[in-house]
């Protein structure tokens, strides 16, 4: 969908919303957050800057914010995508984030079974 399709679809929808261009990684939120959604983005990070992703995370919620995360849970290391364990995303957020609820999702064919959805509430 178009830049101009989306805002009139909000519009219509009775819906606003503001876009920012930002480094999610290195740079100060423009504004803090109620939720963060994202879709297979963690795994598409070198995990070596994992530890940025989840300050990011926090960083760019609000104390109590939501954080949902849909994980492509794969075993390759020589990505993107790099691959994701159950065990390294505990251990990753659970200091800063509360896990609410984890599950399998609907996915795409071709990943049926290898995505997690995680929803996490930032701790104060």
């Amino acid at each position: 969908m178009s830049g101009n399709r989306f805002k009139f679809w909000l519009l219509a929808a009775g819906l606003a919303a503001r876009f920012d261009l930002a480094d999610f990684l290195r740079e100060a939120a423009p504004v803090r957050f109620d939720w963060i959604f994202e879709h297979t983005l963690f795994c598409a990070i070198n995990p070596s800057r994992r530890d940025d992703y989840v300050r990011a995370v926090k960083r760019w919620l609000k104390p109590r914010g939501q954080f949902l995360a849909v994980h492509y849970m794969i075993r390759d290391t020589d990505g993107p995508p790099f691959g994701c364990t159950q065990q390294e995303l505990m251990e990753r957020f659970s200091p800063h984030f509360e896990l609410r609820q984890g599950w399998v999702p609907r996915s795409y064919p071709n990943r049926t079974g290898l995505e997690l959805m995680l929803w996490w509430q930032r701790k104060q």
